[in-house]
């Protein structure tokens, strides 16, 4: 339930409780996989979902998080075009599976498809609106295309909506955006909304 509303940093710290308490507890393992994986550790997701399988072979949550990382981890060489093949195989399987459809926009934004990109987002995000990724891949992707309106809507949300690990980014939205509307003064004061433990981050 945590992990569904976006509390990531809460609900990590539930799942390692549980896993430290009950090494066999299959649905942590699985639940932490997701977690990292939608966070971008997808190497640590594997470990959980590997210990998750060693505990229970034939789970079949488990084993289609398994495939899953397996397509990203052994993607390290391909090209954004082949990742965006793999992926769209993938999703005929699974069309709302929300780590696909990120994953695959996220190879669309890298290749200037921003249309492809908000489509692949959007989608993800009826599928579950709560996710913490969104709002910031779809301001990036927005911004990109200079739906600036759009832009600025998504990085208001990517302030309070966000994985742990982009904070800083996630926060530097609003001022990229405000730049790119020519109001530089907008931006500055969008900067001093940004947490004085964040501002004197190194």
């Amino acid at each position: 339930a945590l992990r569904l509303l976006g509390r990531l940093d809460d609900a990590g710290d539930l799942l390692a409780t549980i896993s430290i308490a009950e090494p066999d507890a299959v649905e942590a393992f699985c639940e932490r996989a997701l977690m990292r994986e939608a966070a971008g550790f997808s190497m640590q997701a594997m470990n959980d979902v590997q210990a998750a399988l060693a505990c229970a072979p034939a789970c079949a949550l488990a084993t289609e998080i398994y495939e899953r990382l397996s397509l990203v981890l052994n993607q390290a060489e391909s090209t954004p075009e082949q990742k965006i093949e793999d992926f769209t195989r993938a999703l005929a399987a699974s069309p709302n599976d929300v780590n696909l459809l990120c994953q695959r926009a996220e190879c669309w934004l890298d290749l200037k498809k921003s249309d492809e990109t908000i489509k692949d987002l959007v989608a993800a995000q009826n599928a579950a609106p709560n996710d913490p990724r969104l709002p910031m891949l779809l301001a990036e992707a927005y911004l990109v295309i200079r739906h600036l309106g759009c832009a600025l809507d998504q990085a208001t949300k990517a302030q309070k909506n966000h994985v742990a690990v982009h904070e800083i980014p996630a926060w530097l939205l609003k001022p990229r955006v405000f730049l790119a509307m020519n109001l530089p003064e907008r931006a500055m004061s969008a900067i001093h909304e940004i947490p004085a433990e964040l501002r004197d981050d190194p």
